[in-house]
């Protein structure tokens, strides 16, 4: 049985992430199920997803989207399906919530 220290988890998450998003768009898809079994899996707390993606969110969604112009349409499309919609690892307002973020942050 796999654990990861719960100190661990959300950096690791925002590794994921940031590594995931800049990836081409033959390797997004595998690493986003990767990320979706480490909570479902129970190998990352799920209570601790909602809170690790709003950092993401809020911390390094911006710069990350000057290097990946891509990101926006990679969170609602990819990241947010697969977690959310599919997993239901995210509740259907948190990923409402996180897709207006999303949007947000492309218009400005």
């Amino acid at each position: 049985e796999m654990r990861v220290p719960a100190e661990s988890q959300q950096d690791m998450l925002l590794q994921i992430m940031q590594k995931g998003s800049e990836a081409i768009d033959a390797a997004r898809r595998p690493t986003w199920s990767f990320l979706e079994r480490l909570y479902s899996e129970d190998i990352f707390q799920r209570r601790a997803l909602l809170a690790g993606m709003e950092v993401f969110m809020d911390t390094y969604y911006e710069d990350l989207q000057c290097d990946v112009p891509k990101l926006p349409s990679i969170v609602t499309e990819e990241i947010l399906p697969a977690l959310g919609d599919k997993a239901g690892l995210l509740s259907s307002e948190d990923v409402a919530r996180l897709r207006a973020k999303a949007k947000h942050e492309e218009e400005q």
